[in-house]
């Protein structure tokens, strides 16, 4: 019974693009319906993924939530590889990546010399 079902669906495909083939002429495009997207708005959506980095001092006490307790001199990151990141997330097929620079505990990425300075 499968057998002959499927050499039914082989036979209807074959004989949809024979069909299918046999006019091979340029169609107009319908005219456009309803609002469209914008350019922008397609590359956008070209972009398909994002990769989302939160690199804080959760990533050091390993806490889900950071409570605005810890110490700046949690955050140590001594062999970052930042490269690394980015070929393992190119090869994995993100297009685009988004780092949390302050997230809700207040602790920020930016650049600072000043050590003393308070989460």
């Amino acid at each position: 019974m499968l057998k002959k079902l499927s050499k039914t669906i082989a036979g209807i495909f074959i004989v949809t693009l024979a069909f299918s083939c046999e006019e091979n002429k340029q169609v107009e495009a319908p005219e456009v319906v309803g609002p469209t997207p914008s350019r922008e708005q397609l590359a956008w959506h070209n972009m398909e993924m994002y990769a989302f980095i939160h690199f804080t001092t959760n990533t050091f006490t390993d806490k889900k939530w950071g409570y605005r307790d810890e110490s700046p001199e949690v955050f140590n990151p001594t062999a970052l590889d930042v490269g690394q990141w980015m070929q393992t997330l190119k090869k994995a097929g993100f297009k685009s990546v988004i780092l949390t620079a302050k997230p809700h505990n207040d602790f920020a990425l930016d650049p600072s010399d000043d050590k003393k300075r308070s989460c």
